[in-house]
């Protein structure tokens, strides 16, 4: 007798999706009993229904779990779901939906032998979230695809934000609140009953419907009136002011905070539909939910229909809404420039305009400044004549690159007037060793020691020549003593004023890149430590780091700035650029003859601390005298010039630039 042989394609066959009115089918439902309710259920009902209607699918039923984990091996701990895959799939119908993934299973050896089952069965299958068939496992990647599907649902830590939007959607099915209440409401005072389990006390405290704040409410339903007022209509700016001179203070009820009203404060409660009367007259709020449909809440409304439905017709006569405050700006110095007048710190901000232009149909302009919140406030002296209100960060910008360049061009004679100074405060205190002594020995041992060092490579003294002499200059330096404390500060005023120096070169050549120079300007300056007087239109404060705060007094001071409560004053003073740095036409010369390959511009520009476009223009003038030689490297289709020596010193000749045109 012949033996049946088995369709082993049968698992792995692609299956066709029934067409509109050629699926029937169930809907499989789940929930588990230690992080959800039956809510749930309802909420996976729905969708699935709203499947089936869409394809025009004829629904037979729903297989529901409720208070079952997915999260067994066996089938035999799912008796719904193994008669579902066994009893119904194939048989009684052609299409199966559930609402995710982690609804059908959350072991990964049960979604793999699923599908698998109901392929061989010719049942569709589909869920409504995460947009799975039976088909997409069988695809190029799928496989790869369902297996991390099928471990992410193994680990529900992973989904549970997800499955929390889902239940604060319900809640708002419901009319209950979500979030945080707005300005004239508070979260009502929670009673759990002495018998309540934990599922109780969490059903309680999700379950929960704000309240009328005595405090505040009665200002919420004068604020809704003022806006509701036509004839006259009032901006912002006058129902902040009429909102403070009736004495109604705005409460955060996210910060805890009390104040006064200002343009966003007011704007912030007026887009909230949360106090509208959703039906005419029964009394209850509006719900908003994230698609943007409302829904009857369980709270007191403030504001009745007719009134909200005259501030909806006044709303176009309030004006322009204020400038929104992103949170993702970074202007590089935001948070340290302070209002010198309420010495409070001024805010960034970003004002976008279009305009037609006659190349462009419509062109868009973003500007960037700060400006003082109290001003808006009513609260800053400063700046009434309206031209210190707003500051363009280019003006501040271009303020303290000038700052770091002032402070970054150090001398011979600066370093020198560090040294003695700290020498001399070391004096009045009777040190034992004068640091001047110290370093001047120093550095004299240091030149032996180079001396030495060519001697030897020069092959002018043999090995035991060398070793003598280096033992002698160690024995030396052995012997200094070293100050005790004067050289720890003049070594860190001395290092601090180098990375000003190299600070103030980046912070130039980064004018394009905020969050670099944000980074600069926070490496120095104390958080609200640059001072902007409005009236003047100028840095008069600076309060440097304590890092830096030695290597800032030693310029500023020389520089006519006033010393107070560890700030640099100056109400007048201009900051002009120094003077331009000299090329150093014999150091480009000197490193090309000592290297042993050519060089790029852009190597050459780093190696002397020069700018791109002078360290091209000094290579063209020394290739035309005929001290360099020009290399051409092409790769692909980019060209450019590599620059070596042919031997030849630089003899100190002036380099006059070619005339255009010559």
């Amino acid at each position: 007798m012949s033996k049946r042989r088995q369709d082993r394609s049968a698992k792995w066959q692609f299956l066709s999706r029934p067409g509109p009115g050629e699926g029937y089918g169930y809907g499989q439902v789940r929930y588990s009993s230690d992080s959800q309710d039956i809510r749930s259920l309802n909420e996976q009902k729905d969708r699935i229904r709203a499947v089936f209607e869409r394809e025009q699918w004829k629904l037979l039923g729903f297989v529901e779990e409720p208070e079952l984990s997915a999260s067994y091996d066996d089938l035999d701990y799912r008796p719904q779901f193994a008669r579902l895959l066994t009893d119904l799939a194939g048989k009684e119908c052609n299409v199966i939906v559930c609402d995710e993934t982690s609804r059908w299973a959350r072991s990964a050896e049960v979604g793999h032998k699923s599908p698998r089952l109901l392929r061989e069965r010719r049942c569709w299958w589909e869920t409504v979230s995460d947009d799975w068939d039976i088909n997409k496992p069988l695809s190029d990647g799928g496989a790869i695809m369902w297996a991390i599907a099928q471990g992410m649902n193994e680990d529900y830590s992973r989904k549970l934000s997800f499955h929390t939007r889902k239940g604060k959607a319900g809640k708002a099915n419901e009319g209950y609140s979500n979030g945080i209440p707005i300005y004239g409401y508070r979260v009502p005072e929670i009673v759990i009953p002495p018998n309540a389990t934990a599922l109780d006390i969490r059903r309680i405290r999700s379950r929960l419907i704000y309240e009328p704040d005595p405090a505040y409410f009665s200002g919420l339903q004068r604020f809704g009136e003022l806006a509701a007022q036509s004839a006259p209509s009032l901006s912002f700016r006058d129902i902040a002011d009429e909102m403070n001179r009736l004495g109604f203070r705005y409460y955060s009820t996210r910060h805890h905070f009390e104040g006064i009203w200002n343009v966003e404060r007011v704007y912030g409660v007026l887009k909230r539909e949360f106090p509208r009367e959703y039906v005419r007259g029964n009394g209850k709020g509006t719900i908003v939910h994230p698609d943007g449909s409302y829904s009857e809440g369980l709270h007191v409304s403030a504001w009745p229909y007719e009134l909200w439905q005259r501030m909806e017709e006044s709303r176009r006569l309030y004006g322009r809404r204020p400038p929104r405050y992103k949170k993702h700006l970074a202007g590089p110095l935001q948070g340290l420039v302070s209002c010198r007048h309420c010495a409070r710190v001024m805010r960034y901000r970003e004002d976008i305009r279009t305009k037609q232009t006659v190349a462009q149909s419509m062109r868009t302009y973003h500007t960037f400044y700060y400006y003082c919140r109290e001003y808006l406030r009513y609260e800053c002296v400063g700046g009434r004549n309206g031209k210190g209100r707003f500051v363009d960060d280019h003006l501040l910008n271009g303020q303290f690159g000038l700052l770091l360049a002032l402070l970054g061009n150090w001398s011979d004679a600066a370093s020198q007037f560090i040294k003695s100074e700290y020498a001399r405060q070391e004096r009045e205190r009777g040190d034992v060793s004068d640091f001047l002594t110290y370093e001047s020995m120093k550095a004299k041992l240091s030149a032996r020691r180079e001396q030495v060092n060519d001697m030897y490579e020069m092959q002018t003294i043999d090995r035991t020549g060398y070793l003598s002499r280096l033992e002698a200059i160690r024995k030396e330096e052995s012997a200094l003593v070293q100050p005790r404390e004067s050289n720890t500060g003049v070594e860190q005023c001395l290092r601090a004023a180098r990375q000003i120096d190299m600070l103030a070169t980046q912070w130039d050549k980064l004018s394009g890149d905020k969050q670099m120079r944000r980074k600069i300007a926070h490496a120095l300056i104390v958080p609200g430590g640059l001072v902007y007087d409005s009236g003047s239109r100028r840095i008069v404060g600076v309060r440097p780091l304590p890092d830096f705060y030695e290597a800032f007094r030693c310029i500023l001071i020389t520089e006519g700035w006033s010393e107070l409560d560890g700030m640099f004053w100056h109400d007048s003073y201009d900051l002009v650029p120094p003077p331009k740095r000299r090329t150093r036409y014999h150091e480009i010369v000197d490193m090309l003859r000592e290297g042993q390959h050519a060089m790029a511009a852009s190597d050459i520009a780093a190696a002397t601390h020069m700018s791109i476009s002078n360290t091209n223009a000094a290579l063209s003038r020394l290739f035309r005298k005929g001290y360099l030689i020009r290399v051409d490297q092409k790769t692909g289709t980019t060209k450019k010039y590599l620059y070596r020596s042919n031997g030849k010193p630089f003899k100190g000749e002036a380099m006059v630039p070619r005339k255009k045109g010559a």
